[in-house]
């Protein structure tokens, strides 16, 4: 079946993956994929089980009950490393020396390599890969809805841009006929409108730039979930994700490893019936499946929360982080009136201080 086979050929990835010659450990965020990965790797390092943790100050984002469970399970050598405010601020000028190029994402592959090289390790394996391959991200239910809009006569959507809440703003870019439209729907931060008045540009040049960008015309022929499934895999993962991975580890001398990535284990992903593999219910549901007799029931039965760093409280709560990092006074307005999103005055943060 399909559960018995993901999980096979991930253990079989997991064992290959520990082979090493230097300390090794895992990233242990708490959430449903680095658990998988460090209770399926102990019988293969039963004594030298090394974990690392980041946990933060405020209990909304951190997840250290969920760690906990899973340590006292497998009773690995673990440390745990609190990230503050303080921290961010005073690490700024390095973390973007660090980055090849500006990115939100960038920020806990940093923090977590920085102190896997202080743990002694020289190789991590890590969970990214599960949530593309498996449907483990919002975008998975919202393919229906995207469908239902672009059915809606171009030139309406165009008059998303009107629209006073930023989110909804992003509507118009379902309107570019190419993927990375419905990309920047899902995950786009700025609104085209936003985009030219940055770049001092016309919205009609913004446009045409994007739509200009290589695109697989496979993309075409792919319904449902499938369609999300390849923008997060081929955008998301591998221009983000894997790059700020590579370029924060490599920083700190680091090597991470990724099973969920291994190529049998995404041949099996790929060999299984979309209708099966994706499920509306639950996201991730035949990785579950396969692993929640080893998993505590607490870390896999709950809302997915995913590995976010509390940017929304350090920034309301400490207002010399936004003047240190050059934030525009507008978007300083905006956010603290909450019409925009952390993650826009991270990007503007970031653009400010290249």
């Amino acid at each position: 079946t399909a559960i018995a086979a993901i999980h096979d050929t991930l253990l079989a990835a997991i064992k290959r993956h520990l082979i090493s010659d230097a300390p090794i450990g895992l990233f242990l965020s708490g959430g449903v994929d680095s658990s998988i990965l460090t209770v399926s790797a102990k019988p293969f390092v039963p004594d030298s089980l090394h974990t690392l943790s980041i946990f933060f100050d405020s209990e909304k984002y951190s997840e250290k009950f969920y760690q906990g469970l899973v340590i006292e399970k497998t009773k690995a050598q673990h440390q745990s490393y609190n990230v503050t405010a303080e921290d961010l601020e005073n690490l700024l000028p390095e973390i973007l020396e660090a980055m090849d190029s500006p990115s939100i994402d960038g920020i806990n592959s940093y923090f977590i390599s920085k102190y896997a090289h202080q743990y002694g390790l020289k190789a991590v394996l890590s969970g990214l890969g599960a949530d593309e391959l498996l449907g483990g991200y919002q975008s998975f239910n919202r393919v229906g809805s995207v469908a239902k809009l672009k059915k809606i006569p171009a030139f309406i959507l165009k008059m998303a841009r009107w629209l006073p809440d930023e989110r909804y703003k992003r509507i118009s870019y379902l309107t570019l006929n190419h993927p990375v439209g419905e990309y920047l729907f899902y995950r786009g931060l700025f609104p085209i409108s936003s985009i030219a008045s940055i770049l001092n540009k016309t919205e009609e040049e913004v446009a045409s730039i994007l739509i200009s960008l290589p695109q697989n015309p496979a993309f075409k022929s792919l319904k449902g979930a499938e369609r999300a499934g390849f923008l997060e895999y081929n955008y998301y993962m591998q221009n983000q994700l894997l790059k700020d991975t590579d370029y924060m580890s490599m920083w700190h001398g680091l090597e991470v490893r990724v099973p969920f990535l291994d190529k049998d284990f995404i041949d099996v992903c790929n060999s299984i019936d979309p209708v099966v593999k994706f499920n509306r219910s639950r996201g991730k549901y035949l990785l579950i499946e396969a692993f929640k007799e080893t998993l505590p029931e607490q870390v896999w039965n709950r809302k997915k929360s995913g590995f976010t760093f509390p940017f929304d409280e350090w920034f309301r709560s400490r207002p010399s982080l936004l003047k240190k990092f050059n934030v525009p006074e507008n978007v300083t307005s905006d956010f603290k009136n909450n019409k925009i999103h952390w993650s826009r005055v991270w990007s503007m943060a970031l653009i400010n201080n290249q």
